[in-house]
C-alpha cells in the first residue's frame, strides 16, 4: 500500500485516472467475463472504452476532490473532521458526480442524443431511478468513506478505489444475470430492497439471503407467542 501512495505522489492525476479505469472497470469488466466463461465482443470492448473515459475522468476528479478536503477541514481524523468531509462527500459531491456519471450513460445509450439530458431530469427518472440509486451508494459509501478519511492522506485516495472496484464489480454481476447469495441483512433499507428486486427481475436472475431464520427454535417461539396474542 505504501508503494501505491508513492506512485500516486509521483503520477498524480494520470495515476487517478488509472486507477478508476483499473478498478471501475477492467476488474469488475474481467471478472464479469471470466465467471461467464466468453470472450469480450466488439460491442463490450467498445463499452469498455467508453466507460473508461468516464470512469479515468471521474477518478481525476475524486483526487481534486480529495484534496480540496485535506484545504477545506485539514488531515486530522478527529470526529469533527471526519463529520465535515463526510457530509460534504456524500451530500453534495456524490449526488453531483452520480448524477454525472448516471447523464453519460443515459446519453450514450440514447444514441448521443439531447433528449437524454431531458429524461434525467424528468422526475419520473429522478425518483424511480436517481434516488434509488443513491440510496444504494449511501448505504455502503458513508461507513466505507469514514473509513477512508481516517486514513493517511496519501492512502486515501487508493483505498476508495478497491472500494469502488467492489461495487462496480457487484452491479456487473447483476447487470450480467448472475444469481446472487447475500448474508443478512440483503439490504439496509426499503429503497435499497425494491431497487435490488428491479434489478434482479430485469436480469432474470435471483438473489436470496444465505441462511434464514424460520426453522430455528427461537424463531418458531416467538412466532407461536405472536399467534397467540394476536387472534
Amino acid at each position: 500500500m505504501g508503494q501505491w501512495a508513492l506512485l500516486k505522489a509521483q503520477w498524480g492525476l494520470a495515476f487517478a485516472f488509472a486507477s478508476y479505469v483499473l478498478f471501475a472497470v477492467f476488474l469488475p469488466e474481467t471478472l464479469q467475463h471470466l465467471l461467464l466463461r466468453r470472450l469480450p465482443g466488439r460491442e463490450a470492448w467498445t463499452g469498455m472504452g467508453y466507460a473508461a473515459l468516464v470512469f479515468g475522468s471521474v477518478g481525476m476528479s475524486v483526487d481534486l476532490f480529495y484534496r480540496y478536503q485535506v484545504i477545506w477541514f485539514g488531515a486530522g481524523n478527529d470526529w469533527s473532521t471526519l463529520l465535515n468531509k463526510t457530509l460534504v462527500d456524500q451530500l453534495v459531491f456524490a449526488p453531483i458526480s452520480n448524477f454525472l456519471i448516471m447523464g453519460l450513460f443515459l446519453w450514450r445509450d440514447e444514441g448521443f442524443s439531447g433528449s437524454a439530458w431531458t429524461k434525467l431530469c424528468s422526475v419520473d427518472y429522478l425518483s424511480q431511478r436517481f434516488m434509488p440509486m443513491m440510496a444504494a451508494l449511501w448505504s455502503v459509501w458513508i461507513p466505507s468513506i469514514l473509513v477512508v478519511y481516517c486514513l493517511p492522506t496519501s492512502l486515501q485516495f487508493p483505498v476508495a478505489s478497491m472500494i469502488l472496484s467492489f461495487w462496480m464489480a457487484a452491479c456487473a454481476f447483476i447487470e450480467a444475470g448472475i444469481h446472487v447469495l447475500c448474508d443478512k441483512p440483503v439490504t439496509t433499507t426499503l429503497a435499497d430492497a425494491l431497487d435490488l428486486r428491479q434489478r434482479v427481475a430485469a436480469q432474470g436472475c435471483a438473489s436470496a439471503p444465505a441462511t434464514t431464520a424460520a426453522p430455528t427454535p427461537p424463531f418458531l417461539s416467538t412466532k407461536k407467542h405472536h399467534d397467540q396474542h394476536h387472534h
